[in-house]
């Protein structure tokens, strides 16, 4: 029998051996023996017909495909087939930028995970996604997206400030392999803390983390500091996350604050916590009003003017919280014709209108929204920062094609 080598995945140059074939099938494609035996021995006789001295692993691997595809196995083919990239396709990667993402620009992490990306996807369509979906997806009835996240990360998160105010960070979870810091004393910890957190959180998710009501949570640390001592640890808060353009593959980190002109009526009865993580019972947000509204128009003085060349902010994205009580009376004004004068600069900031008479009185943003009715079973949770809120992943419907294919038919 004519000698064979194989080039293998794993970059060593072994004489090729129909045993390997026969027992790749049955543990990957789950065939019984005597039809692996008979696979392998026909893989075989094409190699030879091939009349080469050197083959590579993954072409065998697709010539056996090639064989279960005439047999009619084709789940055991979808067990079988090899994710990755052609060679050119490779190429096209390092030479050329995909524009695909915003918040991406070219540079070696890009790059990498722009392979690693592929192989992600074409193994969350063929193994995880049940095949109608999948289908559905590759077909454009529906778009499944962050498909390079999804077998390993939920979509969106919003992270609990008061946890980590009260407990300190450990931005591995566990302290083992980075440093670990104790509960914030000073506000520039405080937010120096909070801002490490966004930032390690973008490994352990493929869309946004934010913090909610973050002025009203940050208030009692700015206790006996000036507006404009409060402001310069505002700013630093703003350029050192929307500087950190070292995440999922170069990318400026996904971060949002979400701001309240005043503390919401289920805060000001919570005890708040103090700097050093210390909970004093009968102190509450309610407490730290001035120094609320201090931090509330630092993020706005801090946005107006952007950065050094007078660029705005992209993160952390400012959401306004617009109660009832905010849009009815006049205390707000001024924070109101400022957020204005903003939006009418740069276009940044996001508005949640929670006026109507309908709207509950928690609502948690990210990229996605998630509504609380107040008398709920988790309000309580929520009072309390026990609850936490995100989403898994999300899937957008192809609304317009499906208008267009109804042909005018309502009930389709």
């Amino acid at each position: 029998m004519k000698k064979i080598y194989v080039r293998t995945s794993e970059g060593r140059i072994e004489e090729q051996e129909n045993d390997k074939i026969v027992n790749s099938l049955m543990k990957e494609a789950d065939l019984p023996k005597n039809l692996a035996r008979k696979i392998a021995s026909e893989v075989r006789e094409e190699l030879e017909n091939l009349n080469v001295e050197y083959v590579s692993g993954p072409l065998i691997r697709e010539l056996t495909n090639v064989k279960l595809l005439q047999y009619g196995l084709t789940d055991a083919r979808d067990k079988y087939t090899r994710v990755g990239l052609p060679v050119y396709d490779v190429t096209q990667l390092i030479f050329n930028m995909d524009d695909e993402n915003a918040n991406t620009y070219y540079n070696p992490g890009f790059v990498h995970k722009a392979m690693g990306d592929r192989v992600a996807k074409e193994y969350a369509l063929l193994k995880v996604i049940p095949k109608e979906a999948s289908r559905e997806h590759l077909e454009g009835k529906i778009h499944i997206h962050d498909l390079d996240y999804f077998i390993t990360r939920p979509f969106c998160f919003e992270v609990p400030a008061r946890l980590f105010l009260k407990h300190g960070v450990k931005t591995d979870g566990k302290g083992i392999s980075t440093a670990v810091a104790g509960p914030a004393k000073h506000l520039n910890s405080a937010v120096m803390q909070l801002a490490k957190v966004l930032q390690t959180s973008q490994t352990s998710f493929s869309g946004g983390q934010g913090y909610d009501f973050l002025n009203v949570i940050l208030a009692p640390y700015a206790k006996g500091l000036t507006y404009d001592e409060i402001k310069q640890i505002i700013q630093y808060f703003i350029y050192e996350l929307s500087m950190t353009n070292f995440s999922r593959g170069g990318q400026t980190a996904f971060t949002s604050v979400s701001l309240e002109f005043e503390a919401p009526d289920f805060l000001k009865k919570q005890n708040a916590v103090l700097p050093g993580g210390v909970i004093k019972e009968g102190v509450t947000y309610a407490d730290f009003e001035d120094e609320s509204k201090k931090i509330f128009n630092a993020f706005i003085d801090t946005y107006m003017e952007g950065d050094y060349n007078g660029k705005s902010f992209n993160f952390p994205k400012p959401e306004f919280k617009l109660r009832r009580n905010v849009v009815r009376s006049k205390k707000f004004d001024k924070e109101l014709l400022e957020i204005s004068k903003l939006t009418a600069k740069y276009g940044v900031p996001y508005f949640l209108n929670l006026a109507a008479p309908y709207m509950p009185d928690a609502v948690q943003s990210q990229c996605c929204r998630y509504f609380l009715i107040p008398d709920s079973k988790q309000m309580k949770q929520v009072e309390e920062g026990k609850l936490r809120f995100g989403s898994l992943q999300t899937v957008s419907i192809n609304l317009p094609r499906c208008a267009y294919e109804s042909k005018g038919n309502q009930e389709e």
